[in-house]
């Protein structure tokens, strides 16, 4: 073992060192791969910044347009499937779904819309047995209000469609992202979506509303609004309610022009009086994030202490691609916060969304939760999100090149890490490319090199769906396009162009096998949950999802139960029929009865897999940004975006855990003993225990959520020792040292004095 490397791991049993027990990190790659590396990395993620803004961009011109008199559908779809394949009416023909396995609860649906139109991104909320829910709505006139409620008054067994939301006070329309939230205390239901308000002149604005439920139903009070901006957009508002005081806590990200560059920054606004008044707007993030924030959302503990969680995307060099998970952290209600921190380092797959997702590139924001209960975690918070394998390592077309086949429909045969080349017509169908991969391998995919007119489609499916696994189509012309991949199955896959309207473009596609272990994630999306006691320092992230690599987890969403076990919920495509492309989406649910340390697989809320790839969507996104979940006496409670049928609809699921049967809390696959010393100066030893024989990964990371190096073990023992070598060069403080083997990890914290 080479003592020059910041990490010697020696596997030691009852002293002496076993030969041949570890693996070593891998070579180097060339200075010039290296800057190949640095290059692509630099491209990726300006694109990602980019991307980050489009969406706000879009919305702003279509806002424009309203206020002109020429109204734009705000929601009207860039068809997902393309050219003559894109459906124009319900699909037919879609092959009948069977039932889940390891369902938890009856399915409801809770929309009354007929079949091509699309309901999505649900917000939920309850009191007692009674339940509400809102959503976008197709089937709705974006002028009068694209959202519709449902209500139940049995805790969800059966429901009421009433309607589209409320107008009035000003209120031109409802526009998307509703969020709802309870208040038991008081009886009252919050809520709070993105609005069109009257003028002169029109302005942009956060909208929101209280009610209760009544004998005979749900009773709206007057519609205020907390924002409202005619240079300002204000985006992804996220409502939380102080059952304490009854203060409302509202955060969002404000998109806004400097010149002619578009801009954001999270901002955060409070009410104390129920909405009469509210506070002005405070930027929570900071002015070196400005342009790179999305996704906050505020929560509030048991003693009155609210944080606010968003997503930064990290275009720094020293970043090396990870993106940042960032809080800020008030004790005074809301008043006054601290200083902002990273709770964790991730990677972002920014550039496809999952199966059947309608949105030409995907969206990654945290979700929040604290425990309000008498448990013994009370006041822990939970924070989670979607994170991907590292594919900013991937080097990408060092293969041979390959020319699109000359015959229409004939696919062009390749190796993943080929260069492909080709010129894609309008209206001329696909160019098609075929490739063999594995189960579980990841593969980069990213089409440049084209005209600034340039508008293409790029597509990963199997042999029966061009654009089934992922899809990358930005707006804007001359885009490159990005699609990162994980195999379900071994065998054959497809890769898909299509041009738009009357392009005739050249292109060229690099591909290359994402390198597998670099980091946490291990496919296109994992679920992982971070936890901690004071907002300040927190654990490291554990993994939720327990299936193997090869298939998506998406769109998770966290809840506390009133016995303090926390809840995770999110679309789930492991138990997807391997002979349907492993593309149908199940809502699956997790949970953790130790305060995040481990997470138990409980089973499927839904009752029937949905096949997103066969349903016809008049909404983007078709899947929604988001899912209800709540956690109450009564048990857990979902409510989701649903494509059993031909379009997108709203179901619920309730489910008691006390129905479960008693089991025992898992014992980790692994665990480490304390280090000694501790403090350490150069190194140290600590016991572990494995499985023994399956590859393990010892990584060393600082308090901020940064990996310092890691170092593989091939073959560890079921119980040994460790010795490690710290790093030359390391500053004084406090570390983690991590060991994960598998779905299990374990870690200790380490003091370092020079």
């Amino acid at each position: 073992m080479d003592a020059r490397r910041w990490l010697a791991v020696a596997v030691l049993l009852l002293a002496p060192v076993v030969a041949g027990a570890t693996e070593a990190l891998p070579v180097p790659e060339p200075a010039a791969t290296q800057a190949a590396l640095r290059e692509q990395r630099v491209a990726l993620k300006s694109l990602q910044a980019e991307l980050l803004l489009e969406e706000a961009r879009a919305e702003w011109d279509e806002r424009r347009e309203v206020r002109a008199g020429s109204r734009a559908v705000r929601h009207g779809a860039r068809s997902r499937l393309l050219g003559a394949s894109t459906p124009t009416a319900p699909h037919a023909g879609a092959p009948p779904l069977g039932r889940a396995p390891d369902v938890l609860a009856i399915n409801r649906r809770i929309n009354s819309a007929p079949g091509f139109w699309t309901q999505s991104e649900v917000g939920l909320a309850r009191i007692g047995r009674k339940v509400i829910a809102a959503w976008n709505d197709g089937t709705q006139n974006p002028v009068s209000g694209q959202m519709s409620y449902s209500i139940s008054s049995d805790g969800g067994l059966s429901w009421r469609p009433s309607g589209p939301l409320p107008l009035g006070g000003g209120l031109i329309s409802w526009d998307s992202d509703p969020v709802l939230v309870a208040d038991p205390a008081r009886g009252e239901i919050w809520f709070a979506a993105l609005a069109l308000m009257a003028g002169p002149p029109t302005r942009n604005a956060i909208g929101f509303m209280r009610g209760s439920f009544s004998d005979t139903g749900f009773v709206w009070e007057r519609i205020g609004f907390a924002r409202s901006t005619r240079d300002t957009l204000p985006d992804k508002p996220w409502i939380a309610v102080d059952p304490g005081s009854g203060a409302a806590m509202l955060s969002y990200t404000s998109f806004y022009r400097v010149g002619t560059r578009l801009t954001d920054r999270i901002e955060f606004q409070r009410t104390t009086d129920r909405g009469a008044t509210w506070s002005p707007p405070v930027r929570l993030s900071t002015p070196g994030e400005e342009g790179l924030v999305q996704g906050s959302r505020p929560a509030v503990g048991p003693d009155g202490e609210v944080h606010v969680v968003w997503a930064l995307v990290d275009t720094s060099d020293a970043g090396r691609g990870l993106d940042q998970v960032r809080i800020r952290t008030s004790r005074d209600g809301g008043v006054q916060f601290a200083e902002p921190l990273t709770l964790a380092r991730e990677v972002t797959n920014f550039a496809s969304g999952a199966p059947g997702y309608n949105r030409p590139y995907a969206i990654n924001f945290p979700t929040l939760a604290v425990d309000r209960s008498h448990g013994p975690y009370r006041g822990r918070v939970y924070v989670g999100w979607m994170e991907s394998a590292d594919f900013y390592a991937t080097v990408l077309g060092a293969g041979p090149a390959v020319t699109e086949s000359p015959t229409q429909g004939q696919p062009a045969d390749f190796q993943i890490g080929a260069v492909l080349r080709g010129m894609s017509v309008a209206g001329q169908g696909l160019d098609v490319f075929r490739f063999t991969a594995r189960r579980g391998d990841n593969a980069l995919v990213m089409l440049d090199s084209l005209g600034e007119q340039s508008d293409l489609a790029l597509g990963v499916g199997c042999e029966e769906d061009a654009f089934q696994l992922a899809f990358s189509d930005p707006p804007h012309f001359g885009r490159p396009r990005v699609a990162l991949v994980s195999f379900p199955r071994d065998g054959d896959f497809t890769l898909n162009v299509a041009a738009r309207g009357t392009t005739q473009s050249g292109y060229r596609i690099r591909t290359g096998l994402v390198p597998q272990g670099v980091t946490r994630g291990r496919d296109v999306r994992d679920v992982f949950v971070t936890h901690s006691q004071d907002g300040v320092s927190w654990s490291v992230p554990a993994r939720v999802n327990d299936a193997v690599p090869g298939s998506d987890d998406w769109l998770p969403e966290l809840a506390v139960g009133p016995e303090g076990h926390v809840y995770a919920a999110w679309y789930d495509w492991s138990d997807s029929p391997l002979d349907q492309c492993a593309a149908l989406a199940n809502t699956r649910l997790a949970r953790s009865v130790d305060g995040g340390a481990q997470w138990q697989r409980l089973g499927t809320l839904s009752d029937r897999a949905s096949a997103w790839s066969l349903t016809t969507s008049n909404l983007v996104p078709n899947q929604g940004d988001y899912i209800g979940l709540i956690a109450d006496t009564l048990g857990v409670a979902a409510g989701w975006a649903d494509a059993r049928g031909e379009t997108p609809d709203i179901y619920f699921a309730q489910f008691d855990p006390k129905l479960l049967p008693e089991r025992p809390v898992p014992r980790p696959g692994v665990s480490l003993g304390a280090p000694r010393p501790n403090p350490a100066r150069g190194e140290l030893r600590l016991a572990y225990t494995s499985q023994p024989g399956v590859p393990a990964l010892v990584e060393l990371w600082d308090i901020t959520g940064r990996r310092i190096q890691q170092e593989a073990i091939a073959s560890p023992f079921s119980s040994a020792e460790l010795k490690v070598v710290l790093p030359a060069g390391l500053a004084a403080g406090v570390y983690v040292l991590r060991f994960t083997q598998g779905a299990h990890s374990a870690a200790t914290r380490v003091v370092f004095i020079p």
